[in-house]
């Protein structure tokens, strides 16, 4: 995969998860305390991996997930926005210190 494919990959999946992103962010601040985070992976991870991407986990906070595509993470999240970014230079220790933690 190019870098312009995984982008545009990248940019698409962002761009379909829109609806089911809103649905169950709204749903997971209804239910947080009686469900578990992993559970809302089940209509995510299909979608990743039609692209060619691994679904890496859900995120509490803000609401969201990360995924690899072509060696780069990527988180989709939902706070105030809907939003999308890589989570490189350096991979998961990054993403920590960012604060993309359970």
């Amino acid at each position: 995969m190019t870098e312009q494919e995984r982008k545009d990959a990248a940019s698409k999946l962002y761009m379909d998860l829109e609806q089911t992103m809103s649905y169950l962010a709204g749903r997971w601040r209804d239910e947080h305390e009686y469900e578990n985070i992993d559970d809302y992976a089940t209509p995510i991870r299909p979608k990743v991996e039609a692209i060619g991407g691994v679904f890496v986990r859900m995120v509490k906070r803000p609401f969201g997930f990360i995924y690899s595509l072509a060696g780069v993470l990527y988180q989709i999240k939902v706070g105030r926005y809907y939003e999308y970014h890589r989570c490189l230079p350096n991979g998961p220790e990054y993403a920590k210190q960012k604060g993309i933690t359970d």
